[in-house]
């Protein structure tokens, strides 16, 4: 795996972490579920772990949904020698083809949704949520708000 660093905007360049944090983040998630015993924590430690997988769950989501775009944007998807970035998308993920132009197609709406776009990358949406709200405010951009507020 590729650890050189991601190069941020230069305003941004204190905030965003580099690619080797990010994969020392993913090593920690390895590490701890390689080995941990469900069964030893209490029910209420239990509740909090899933809360943490939750939100993981929801800021990968995000990370994977912007950066399929990113990834269908450089064409660098054609080196792999995929039909299209779905194709690509859906083999790297491990996801169907349609699963992959869904999320290409979320991330396409994103870019006129500014508020449900800073809530995706915050983790207040799920992957289904950020499909159904950009969907439905695209449809209608003047109901993002109601929507948002529905979602979260």
């Amino acid at each position: 795996m590729d650890t050189s660093p991601v190069e941020p905007s230069p305003s941004k360049a204190e905030a965003v972490p580099t690619l080797a944090e990010l994969s020392a983040a993913e090593d920690v998630l390895r590490r701890f579920l390689a080995d941990v015993d469900p069964g030893r924590y209490p029910g209420p430690d239990a509740v909090r772990v899933l809360g943490v997988f939750t939100n993981l769950k929801r800021l990968s989501g995000a990370g994977e949904t912007l950066f399929a775009k990113r990834v269908e944007e450089s064409n660098a998807w054609r080196d792999d020698g995929d039909r299209s970035a779905a194709h690509y998308v859906a083999h790297k993920t491990g996801t169907t083809v349609g699963q992959a132009i869904a999320t290409l197609e979320v991330a396409h709406r994103l870019e006129a949704l500014p508020a449900t776009d800073e809530a995706f990358r915050a983790g207040a949406l799920s992957e289904v949520q950020a499909a159904a709200v950009t969907a439905a405010a695209e449809a209608d951009p003047t109901a993002e708000q109601a929507l948002l507020a529905k979602a979260t």
